[in-house]
């Protein structure tokens, strides 16, 4: 049996011994299998006369009936092509879940109580040897009757050996119901620490899929395992060491049992000995009388020391099995539940980023809970899908202050039986509601009286229906409740705790950040055991072109000697890092105890994109120390890449402080802008801390070059070429010099206010050490105000930080949780046959053409729409029948179907729909609203040909089209070039377009439009009204109708304008 670890071994030794009774098993495979094995695989076999030949590696090989060939891989869910699957056997060695908590099961018990594991081992060993003794027995008996002569019944010592076998089988037979009873007791004694291992399984598995967010989150079950083991090896050390048992009664019972099982098996070997073969009873008597001296002997040398080691094994046994209550054996179980699952949690943790430890932390929550029984399905769904009613009625008028989503989400929750009756109550108390509603903290703000009860959970969801901007907020608070303090704060990170965990075998990976270097770390651990680079004991290598050869030697070398070796930047080398895993490999299997490696890398671009080997990432113990991107903690590590000798080189002392000061505080905010998402920045861009210090740089060369600051230039500088090079965007552009505007200017000297509520410091009375503390002590708590944004920013940042969530939790959990097929059948047929029953039918282009009297721009507009909703309409239809017809039998379920039925569950858009739709972000039941109104808008259309007064730019598959007939219209009529022509918007007084008696006497009316950042003031009598701020929770105010016209470029009005993009 051959094994090899890569396909070019493989195919050498294959040539040798495919014509032999060999088998070859290639380990480690990636999804990529050589086109050299294919003949193998395929089973490319020629018959010539009696001979079997097979063309491998350009040779014809005699091929024996017996070759194997086994391919092995590690990665936990590889694609291989359908060939393969199709030519090969696929067996599947990943373990269930509760095949794992077996596994457990086993290891708890082993470590909590060795007594019982010893002893079912051997009440396993006992079986086994049951039956092959009776196997024995049999072939014996069968052996002896097939050989007989004459008479069977004549045969004495024939009859003889049947009654002594009857005799022996059913002393065994007794023996054996007497194990099972032992064997059940001993299994009783084992479930009770089954909540332990249950617990353990359920985390391992949640750990299995946190892939899905990212591919750096990957576990091997070899690294869970000791995990396990040091979270039981803590409950111990907290206990002072001690170990529990069960109950003393329950283990007495147990082992007067075994002593009865080992009296009457001796007694039945005894037996045998007696009644068998006459000169092997005296061969035994010999030996016994031998054995028996030897003993005697033995004895009398080694007497005391049996003696004292008897005591001592007595002694260990009632330290063993101390006497435990139920109550307390109950309680010992809990701690050894938590102890498991906050040691998996903080391993885990400890190598997530910032974003995805809540989202990591609520999944945990939900499942323990949902296995508890504390929460139900259909809860825990409403929770993470956010469910909505698909055909609720009209808001009613005294709640007018809701939007039609959160009223669709209200009537949602009233299936549940916690909140029926809420829409009728939120109309009965609409003023207690609403109240409540514009609290700034709702989710600890007093609900109306009827729903002042709930529970915290029924509290999330009702956040989750009508605020959830603030659930984010509320969700921590319950995940404290729910699990502890601990699973919602996490303490620093501790390389000395890390370093403990580690072994030759176990190397560390650091996850690398802008901001945070991982070496001073590791360099300081290495110091307290005399490993530095000066000594020749650490080696840190910088991967780059070049290093593969040194870093393979260092490895080597590092392993063989029990040094320390650190890897930076792997993710620049990734076509190395399949030799590096060999590596590896090799020097884990003879490295020296104190052997360490260390590892860092960037994270890949996408998370979703593999570019470390899958055997790394499960067996490291991965650090993602993420910094902090709150204000303060940006501005305190800008800061901190300068000192006091930077300050004081400076010939204009005050100046370089001031403005290096505000370029730090510009720095922060630009980077605290970008999780205000497209409210923040339009792009995500990359501002480093690279640009920060050559920004310095410029400064200091600037003020020594001219006498007076020039302010004009150093803006120009920073915002155009130093950040700005960053920046694609115009608008983001204009934003990010409006920031350097308002922070570098001549009044950093004089305390003038760079952010709200937060003043310049006086730089003549202040050096480097006054600086930083004025940070601490003065920096204002962060809110959208002091990145110059409206307060409603936060609100849109948290809703979709809620978002974010629960769809990540969604992607990982592959949708909701099911109470059976059956049931998800059933609730998809339902969706099925509605958005059936309401879709609208397609339109008759032949019909809508020969009522055209004129082919216009406007009328080349409506067939355009028409026939991409035709489109649109039709796949529609097809595929709502085709995934009927799949759940009824009559077709089989492809891809597609799954996609289609997984996306009606989740109230999404499906993919093969969004390929012919419009753009849009809406909840499927939602945009199929929204598709009805846009064909009751056509059909106004199309009917006679007559267009409406006003049309919903918003409902047009592509509004520019019908900007530009109006363009073309216009041009048409007055003669104009169309080249030359633009479009201007003027806002009416008209606040909905019902209003509207007659067509504009110029271009059209449209509406649709909303703000975003912004409010629309109407002017005093029907006049122009103008911008103001957003009001508070008013997120997206409608704009009213606005009259679009067309002008020439040099007659569009531009003075009291503003020119802001529209999507």
């Amino acid at each position: 049996f051959f094994f090899f670890n890569d396909t070019a071994t493989t195919e050498i030794y294959t040539e040798q011994i495919v014509g032999s009774v060999r088998c070859v098993q290639e380990t480690d495979m990636d999804e990529q299998i050589d086109a050299v094995l294919m003949p193998v695989i395929s089973r490319a076999i020629i018959k010539r006369g009696k001979n079997r030949i097979l063309k491998f590696s350009g040779q014809d090989l005699d091929l024996h009936p017996n070759f194997k060939l086994i391919m092995h891989t590690k990665l936990s869910n590889p694609h291989y092509p359908p060939e393969i699957q199709a030519e090969a056997t696929l067996i599947n060695f990943t373990v269930t879940e509760s095949g794992l908590g077996d596994q457990l099961l086993s290891l708890v018990v082993k470590k909590e109580r060795p007594d019982l594991a010893k002893k079912k081992s051997e009440l396993i060993q006992q079986q086994n040897e049951f039956k092959i003794k009776l196997k024995e027995l049999e072939d014996g008996l069968l052996y002896k009757l097939a050989n007989a002569t004459g008479d069977i019944l004549a045969d004495v010592e024939l009859i003889e050996n049947l009654e002594e076998s009857k005799k022996i089988s059913k002393e065994i037979s007794i023996k054996v119901e007497i194990a099972k009873t032992t064997e059940v007791k001993i299994n009783e004694a084992s479930e009770e620490y089954r909540p332990a291992a249950s617990r353990g399984a359920l985390v391992f598995f949640l750990m299995s899929d946190l892939n899905k967010i990212h591919t750096f989150y990957m576990y091997s079950l070899e690294s869970f395992v000791i995990v396990v083991n040091r979270a039981i090896d803590r409950v111990n050390e907290h206990e002072g060491g001690s170990k529990k048992g069960v109950p003393k009664q329950l283990k007495s019972p147990l082992k007067k049992q075994t002593e009865q099982e080992d009296g009457q098996l001796k007694d039945g070997e005894e037996a045998q000995k007696e009644n068998g073969d006459k000169e092997q009873d005296q061969d035994g008597e010999a030996n016994g009388g031998q054995k028996g001296e030897q003993l005697e002997d033995g004895q009398k040398e080694n007497g005391a020391k049996l003696e004292l080691q008897q005591q001592q094994e007595e002694e260990a046994e009632e330290e063993e099995v101390q006497v435990l209550s139920p109550r307390s054996l109950r309680k010992r179980v809990e701690k050894l539940t938590e102890s498991i699952t906050f040691e998996s949690f903080n391993y885990v943790r400890r190598g997530l980023f910032e974003k995805h430890k809540t989202i990591v932390s609520t999944m945990l929550c939900l499942r323990i809970q949902e296995r508890q029984g504390i929460l139900t399905l259909d809860e825990v769904n409403h929770l993470i899908i956010g469910k909505i009613e698909l055909n609720s009625p009209p808001i009613p008028e005294q709640l007018r202050f809701l939007t039609e989503m959160i009223w669709s989400s209200v009537r949602a929750l009233e299936s549940l039986s916690v909140f029926h009756g809420i829409a009728q109550n939120l109309q009965d108390e609409y003023l207690q509601w609403k109240k409540w509603f514009q609290e700034e903290k709702a989710e600890v703000a007093d609900l109306p009286r009827n729903f002042r009860e709930i529970s915290k959970f029924h509290r999330l969801l009702l956040l989750r229906a009508m605020r959830p901007d603030r659930l984010s907020s509320a969700l921590v608070q319950y995940l404290a409740d729910a699990l502890g303090q601990q699973y919602t704060e996490q303490s620093p990170f501790s390389m000395e705790t890390t370093y403990e965990e580690t072994s030759p075998q176990i190397p560390i990976f650091f996850v690398l950040f802008p901001g945070v270097d991982p070496t001073p770390d590791v360099e300081r651990q290495g110091a307290k055991y005399d490993i530095s680079i000066s000594n020749g004991k650490f080696t840190n290598i910088s991967m780059g072109q070049g290093q593969e050869d040194r870093a393979k030697d260092a490895i080597f070398q590092a392993a063989k000697e029990g040094n320390w070796i650190m890897l930076q930047n792997v993710h620049l080398m990734e076509s190395w890092l399949k030799l590096f895993e060999r590596y590896l490999e090799q020097v884990q299997e003879t490295a020296h105890p104190m052997f360490r490696c260390f590892i860092s890398s960037e994270p890949p671009p996408f998370p979703s994109m593999k570019i470390i080997p899958e055997s790394i990432l499960q067996n490291c113990i991965k650090v993602a120390n993420e910094a902090p991107q709150d204000l303060k903690a940006n501005i305190r590590r800008a800061y901190a890449k300068f000192d006091d000798e930077t300050l004081k080189k400076s010939s204009k002392p005050n100046e370089f402080k001031a403005i290096l000061f505000g370029l730090c505080m510009f720095h922060s905010l630009i980077l605290g802008r970008k999780k205000f998402g497209s409210q923040g920045w339009s792009r995500v861009y990359n501002f480093n801390d690279g640009d920060l210090r050559i920004c310095a740089d410029v400064l200091y060369n600037y003020l020594e070059r001219y006498e007076v600051v020039p302010y004009d230039d150093l803006r120009y500088i920073f915002g155009e070429i130093m950040y700005g090079g960053h920046i694609t965007d115009n608008w983001d552009r204009r934003t990010n010099r409006t920031y350097l505007k308002v922070l570098i200017k001549p009044e950093l000297l004089q305390n003038a206010p760079i952010i709200p509520g937060f003043k310049s410091p006086d730089p003549a009375k202040f050096d480097y050490s006054a600086y930083a503390k004025y940070i601490e002590e003065k920096l204002p708590q962060e809110s959208p105000i002091v990145f110059g944004l409206h307060p409603n920013a936060e609100i849109n940042y948290l809703t979709a930080q809620t978002e974010m969530i629960f769809s990540t939790i969604i992607e990982v959990s592959g949708g909701a949780g099911g109470s059976g097929t059956s049931k998800k059948d059933e609730g998809v047929r339902g969706l099925i046959d509605d958005f059936k029953k309401r879709l609208p039918k397609k339109y008759n282009i032949f019909d809508i053409k020969e009522k055209i009297k004129e082919m216009e721009p406007y009328t080349i507009v409506a067939l355009q729409e028409c026939e991409r909703m035709n489109t649109l309409l039709k796949e529609i239809d097809i595929s709502l029948e085709e995934l009927k017809l799949g759940l009824e039998g009559a077709l089989n379920i492809t891809d597609a179907m799954e996609n289609l039925s997984r996306n009606l569950q989740l109230n999404r858009v499906p993919d093969t729909w969004e390929k012919y739709a419009y753009f849009s972000k809406k909840p499927l039941s939602s945009w199929f609203n929204d598709l009805i109104e846009r064909t009751i808008q056509l059909h106004d259309w199309t009917k006679e040909m007559i267009m409406p007064k006003s049309l919903c730019i918003s409902y047009f598959f592509n509004p520019m089209s019908f900007l530009t007939a109006i363009m073309q219209k216009t041009a048409r009529l007055n003669n104009l070039p169309l080249d030359d022509m633009t479009i201007q918007t003027n806002v009416t007084g008209f606040k909905e377009h019902e209003e509207i008696q007659n067509y504009a006497e110029n271009g059209y009316f449209i509406h649709g439009l909303y703000l975003e950042g912004a409010s629309w003031e109407p002017g005093p009598s029907g006049n122009d009204g103008y911008l103001i701020d957003q009001k508070l929770k008013e997120l997206h105010p409608k704009l009213p109708v606005v009259n679009v016209i067309a002008v020439r470029t040099a007659n569009k009005k531009t003075i009291g304008q503003y020119d802001c993009p529209v999507y």
